[in-house]
């Protein structure tokens, strides 16, 4: 037979009582049952804590190129800034700007490409983000080192150089952005 103890709490024997036998098992499973409950919504509450910062972190990053083009743009011709960006892991992309000419169908002469003039980005399992890129009233059009194409990149430390030029076939400045590569 197993040895009588008093329990030193309520001053009684748990095995001559049956509620202290059966009360400290039901203890046992309430507290499992809230654990089981509230581990999965504080777990998920961490998880969409951590999408919106990558989210906060991706959109401050976005509005910092977006002013750093800007700046560029304001200033003369050959102007040129270095900007390193930081971005979260979860970022599928980003694009800056697009092919910078195209045909016009109607005239035959060139014209800036609308697509030109914003920028992209993509989250993992999201749909793509595009902002404008604008200087006062203007459009500001961006285009990478060839003109055909905007300067794509992902997740991770990027640097990328902006400079402003001059195309003659549209008579307009525009922003070439360069992934520079360290080392």
């Amino acid at each position: 037979m197993p040895e009588m103890r008093e329990n030193p709490v309520h001053g009684q024997n748990i095995f001559r009582d049956r509620a202290g036998v059966i009360e400290f098992p039901f203890k046992i499973l309430i507290i499992a049952l809230v654990l089981l409950i509230t581990v999965p919504l504080i777990l998920s509450g961490m998880e969409k804590y951590t999408i919106a910062q990558d989210y906060n972190r991706t959109e401050r990053e976005m509005v910092r190129i977006r002013n750093a083009i800007v700046q560029v743009y304001s200033q003369g011709e050959n102007a040129s800034l270095v900007l390193e960006v930081e971005l979260p892991e979860r970022l599928d992309y980003v694009k800056l700007g697009d092919t910078l000419v195209v045909r016009d169908g109607k005239t035959g002469g060139f014209r800036v490409n609308p697509f030109s003039n914003a920028t992209y980005y993509r989250m993992e399992g999201d749909e793509e983000v595009s902002e404008f890129v604008k200087y006062s009233l203007r459009s500001v059009p961006v285009t990478n080192e060839s003109g055909e194409g905007g300067l794509r990149f992902g997740p991770g430390t990027s640097r990328i150089m902006l400079t402003k030029l001059f195309d003659p076939r549209i008579d307009m400045f525009f922003i070439r952005a360069e992934y520079i590569v360290n080392g």
